[in-house]
């Protein structure tokens, strides 16, 4: 019950439906929805009239924190529900044999990632892809600069300024959306946007992919990396000392034997 009203409702009735389960139970099961959806409603119905009056500005407040907290309840206690099964159960889940056709699928892709990593990797890149990333993250840091120092677009409320003729023929839109709605200053942005977008998907990912079909495999291509293995190469071994070096010995012992000189005199003190 948690998990249906406190996870995404959509995939988990559909999930419901690939495992062959009850519907009936699912629909028992998402019953508590009768709550929690009003509660949702009634918060966005109050932030349409919130303006009208303090109280029901504090109301409208109020309601839709009641429903933030209510809803992201229940999604705790679906976790500490996940939680309780899987640790009850992890013998059970243990011994549940995985989809070979899952995990054929998940090595292709991983090779697929891998092998795309190795060739896009930025120290083996010439300087045509190279520079198309950088024109890609120029145009990109621009927009962005642009939409949080600018003002790109007109602001709009929730409750029209005029109730006859609606946000869309009212002002500030008056009829044009698209004119009034998006300043000069946001069309510059928003070119710029998009550019660093077909940069980025177009024509360096044409490139990439061209690139990562003419590439040959390599038998390392997603295969999991040893920690300590990759560190113990990465370590430079230290070379040992040669034997039979007497000037090396000689300078060991003298130094045990000066380390402590006061050692002795209090051993023969202790005797006398």
């Amino acid at each position: 019950m948690t998990i249906l009203v406190g996870g995404p409702d959509w995939p988990t009735s559909v999930l419901t439906g690939i495992l062959k389960q009850s519907y009936i139970q699912m629909l028992l099961g998402s019953t508590p929805f009768l709550i929690t959806i009003p509660i949702t409603v009634l918060a966005g119905a109050l932030q349409l009239r919130a303006k009208e009056s303090p109280a029901l500005a504090a109301a409208a407040g109020t309601i839709l924190m009641l429903a933030s907290l209510t809803q992201a309840g229940c999604g705790l206690m679906a976790a500490v529900a996940i939680d309780d099964v899987s640790r009850a159960r992890k013998d059970e889940l243990d011994t549940e044999e995985l989809d070979q056709e899952v995990l054929e699928a998940d090595a292709v892709q991983l090779r697929a990632t891998a092998k795309f990593e190795r060739v896009t990797e930025w120290s083996k890149l010439g300087c045509f892809p190279k520079f198309l990333l950088i024109v890609d993250a120029v145009l990109m840091f621009i927009s962005i600069w642009m939409f949080l120092q600018l003002e790109c677009f007109e602001s709009l409320d929730l409750i029209p300024q005029d109730p006859d003729l609606g946000p869309i023929e009212g002002p500030p839109l008056n009829g044009k959306v698209m004119d009034n709605l998006i300043k000069d200053a946001g069309w510059i942005a928003l070119a710029f946007h998009f550019g660093s977008l077909f940069m980025h998907i177009f024509v360096f990912g044409t490139w990439a992919k061209q690139q990562v079909k003419n590439a040959p495999d390599d038998p390392s291509d997603g295969q999991p990396v040893d920690a300590e293995a990759a560190e113990a190469s990465a370590t430079p071994p230290v070379p040992a000392r040669p034997e039979g070096d007497s000037e090396i010995d000689d300078a060991i012992a003298e130094m045990k034997t000066t380390q402590n000189p006061v050692a002795p005199q209090e051993d023969e003190e202790a005797d006398t």
